[in-house]
Parts: C-alpha cells; sequence; structure tokens
C-alpha cells in the first residue's frame, strides 16, 4: 500500500480489478514497470485473478513462484479442476490447523474464496476474520453494486455506465429490496405516462 502522499503505482490495475472490468485490469497490468519486486509479485496477483475471473485456466504459475501466487493458483486449480477440490479443501484445511501468515492477505483471500466455492461460508468467514485487508469486497455484491450505480450518477458519469451497473444488478438479484422497489417506481411512472398522456 503506498504512503499517504506517494502514488500507487498499481493503482490502475486495482481499480479496473476491483470494478470487475477484468480484461482492462490484464491490459493495465501488462503495461505497468514496477519499482520492486515486491510490487512485481502484487501485480502478478491481480494479473492472474482477473485472467481466473475470466475464467482462464492458470498454467503459468510455477510451483516455485512467491506464497503469494501459489495461493493464486491454489483456487485456479479449484476452480479448474473439479476432480481435485475435495483434495484442495483437504490440503487448505491442514494448512489452515497450523500457524497460517496473516500478513499474506493474498492467501487469506483465495483460501476464504475455496472455502466460500465450496459451500463452507462459516470456514470462510472465520479465514477473512483473521485479516485485516480492505479487498474482502465483491464488485457483483449487490451492494457494490448499488454503490456504484449512486456513484457514477453522483460524479456524473455517462447514463450508459449507470445502467450498466443497473443491469448486472437487475440480472443478478431481482429478488434485491432495491431492485424491487426501482421496479415498482418504473412500473408507477409508466402508469402516470399512461394516465397524462394527450389522448388522440
Amino acid at each position: 500500500m503506498a504512503a499517504q502522499g506517494e502514488v500507487d503505482e498499481l493503482f490502475d490495475v486495482k481499480n479496473w480489478f476491483y470494478i470487475g472490468s477484468y480484461q482492462q485490469s490484464i491490459n493495465e497490468a501488462q503495461k505497468v514497470k514496477t519499482s520492486s519486486p515486491e510490487k512485481e509479485v502484487e501485480r502478478d496477483v491481480f494479473l492472474y485473478r482477473a485472467y481466473i475471473a475470466q475464467g482462464v485456466v492458470l498454467d503459468e504459475i510455477r510451483p516455485n513462484a512467491s506464497a503469494e501466487l501459489q495461493a493464486v493458483r491454489m483456487f485456479a486449480e479449484y476452480l479448474s479442476n473439479e476432480s481435485r477440490r475435495d483434495a484442495i479443501v483437504s490440503e487448505l484445511d491442514k494448512k489452515m490447523a497450523k500457524s497460517v501468515d496473516v500478513t499474506n492477505t493474498t492467501f487469506l483471500l483465495m483460501a476464504a474464496a475455496i472455502y466460500f466455492h465450496d459451500g463452507n461460508t462459516d470456514a470462510a468467514l472465520r479465514t477473512l476474520h483473521q485479516g485485516d485487508s480492505l479487498e474482502w469486497q465483491d464488485s457483483s455484491h449487490p451492494e457494490t453494486l448499488i454503490n456504484f450505480i449512486v456513484l457514477t450518477q453522483h460524479i456524473g458519469k455517462p447514463p450508459e455506465v449507470t445502467n450498466r451497473y443497473l443491469s448486472q444488478l437487475k440480472d443478478g438479484h431481482r429478488n434485491h429490496p432495491f431492485i424491487r422497489e426501482f421496479q415498482a417506481k418504473e412500473n408507477e411512472f409508466d402508469r402516470l405516462v399512461l394516465q397524462y398522456a394527450p389522448s388522440a
């Protein structure tokens, strides 16, 4: 994380990733020049996570890669290899039973994602609770999408941007109270338009 007043050289990579524009995040990651080996690992973590989000299998991460990249590889393997999922969860359980490096937020995040995809939300939450990263958000979570909708309206983005987030919210979370209320207001508006339309 950049200190106050410093520019984070990976800001664009992270920003595109967090808002769900994975291809743009990949593009930024491929052209950014990092200033240190630590920043290079951090860039690669976001790069490979963006690939995973697009459904790309990761054979590029070598077994001797950094601990952060090994965690990303473990998650990619879990998603792409259905027959090994139980074995991966079992290996993860063994790692979690030992002393875990809580400063490796990438490992905690990937472990929690595996537990979540495996249907073990308690283990996922316990894993996340060990760290203090602000990254425990999800760009397709309904509350995050609602925040994006409000933010794009507030900062004056084009209507297409807001409509994209609204469509994503409608498609993925039809029964969310925000969508139900929004659709009720749309229906009421349409009714009023018809009621006050000039008759020919």
